[in-house]
C-alpha cells in the first residue's frame, strides 16, 4: 500500500515539478527517488541485502536500457523532420491542408495528421518530429 502511494505521490511530485518549470531531466530522477523511498528500496548498492535491488541500479538500468533501445529512433525521427523542413515538404503539406480545411481549422488539421500519421504504422516520436516543421508553417500561414 506504501508503494502505491509512492507511485502516486511520484506522479504528483513530477507533474508538479515539470509545471513550475523544472527540468524533466532533474525532476524524473527526483520523482523517482521520492517512489524508491517510499517503497523502502535501498538507495545504493552497498546499503542493499544481497540479491535486493537499489535504487541506483535500477534506475540507471533502466534508463540506460530505454536510451539504447530508443535513440535510433528519437535521432532519425529528428533527421526526418529536419529534411522535411529543410526540402519544402512541410510547407507544401501545409499548403495542401489549407486548401482542404482552410485557415480556421489549422489546429485540427495537425490532429488530424498525427493521427493519419499513427494509425498508418508510423512510430509516435517521428510523427512528432516529422509533423512539428508542418506544425510551424501552418501556424505561421493562420497566424
Amino acid at each position: 500500500m506504501l508503494s502505491m502511494l509512492g507511485l502516486i505521490g511520484g506522479l504528483s511530485l513530477l507533474i508538479f515539478l515539470t509545471i513550475r518549470g523544472m527540468n524533466v531531466m532533474i525532476a524524473g530522477p527526483l520523482s523517482a527517488l521520492f517512489v524508491a523511498m517510499m517503497s523502502g528500496l535501498a538507495l545504493f548498492p552497498q546499503l542493499a541485502d544481497p540479491g535486493q535491488a537499489d535504487y541506483v541500479a535500477s534506475y540507471m538500468g533502466g534508463f540506460s536500457g530505454f536510451i539504447f533501445s530508443w535513440f535510433p529512433i528519437f535521432i532519425l525521427g529528428a533527421i526526418f523532420g529536419k529534411v522535411m523542413e529543410d526540402c519544402g515538404a512541410a510547407d507544401s503539406i501545409s499548403h495542401w491542408i489549407v486548401g482542404k480545411l482552410g485557415l480556421k481549422h489549422a489546429v485540427f488539421a495537425i490532429v488530424a495528421a498525427c493521427a493519419v500519421m499513427t494509425y498508418g504504422g508510423v512510430s509516435l516520436f517521428v510523427v512528432a518530429f516529422s509533423v512539428y516543421p508542418m506544425a510551424l508553417s501552418l501556424f505561421k500561414q493562420a497566424n
